[in-house]
This record gives structure tokens, sequence and C-alpha cells, in this order.
């Protein structure tokens, strides 16, 4: 296994656990929970994330999975894991500029992209017969 596809099987495993412990965070922290929440005393309006984030946190783990087995279609997982994190994030931007509300979630999410774009990267160069290794 080539040094990139192992950091980004690394980087997609810890995003899947760091998912599962944010959630968890939120549930049981009203400290968590009121810098995340999007809209206050209205909390399902955040919640409504959560099965999306769930399918992020899936993703991630299958990414990481596949990165590690070396399997070609790892690519293609870490591209849907971008594109769950991507649009939250892009939502959460324009949120925070037009609201002000949320800014912990989205300090939260861009370096999330920011890394996940960088492992899919990583995997897809992995995958390129002329990329050095």
């Amino acid at each position: 296994m080539s040094g990139g596809r192992r950091v980004a099987a690394g980087y997609f495993a810890l995003q899947a656990v760091c998912g599962l412990i944010l959630w968890s965070a939120i549930a049981l922290s009203s400290t968590v929970r009121s810098g995340f929440d999007l809209v206050e005393g209205r909390p399902a309006v955040t919640d409504a994330y959560f099965f999306a984030d769930l399918v992020a946190v899936a993703a991630s783990a299958a990414t990481a999975w596949g990165a590690w087995r070396d399997r070609r279609w790892a690519v293609v997982a870490a591209g849907i894991t971008v594109g769950t994190v991507v649009y939250p994030t892009v939502y959460l931007v324009a949120w925070v500029a037009l609201d002000g509300t949320a800014s912990p979630a989205l300090a939260v999410m861009v370096p999330t992209t920011v890394l996940s774009v960088w492992a899919s990267w990583l995997l897809w160069r992995a995958e390129q017969p002329h990329a050095v290794r």
C-alpha cells in the first residue's frame, strides 16, 4: 500500500470516529449543542443533519476500509464522502454569513471539508499509473 493510501485510510477512519464523537457530544452536552444549534430553541433544525451525517460517517468508514484494503472503488467512496461534507459546509458558510449563528459548526466543517478533499486527492493520485509513490 502506498503512503498516500495509508494516510487517506487513516484520515477517513478518524473522520468516521470523530463524526460519531461529535454527535454524541451534541446529544449529551447542552453547552456543545448550543454552539451547534442553527436556530436557538429549535433543536430539530440541527438534528435534521443527523441522518445525513450518518451517511458521511458510513462513507468515511467505507472509504477508510477500501483504501486500507487497496480497493479501487475507495476513490469513488472518497468522492461520495466529499459530497457529504461539501454541501453542508457551503450551506453553513451562507448561514453564518446571513444569520451569525452556528460558527462552531462551520469551524468544524471547514477543516473537515479541506482534509476530505485532500485525502481524496491522495487516493486518486495513488490510482494513477504515472504517480510517483
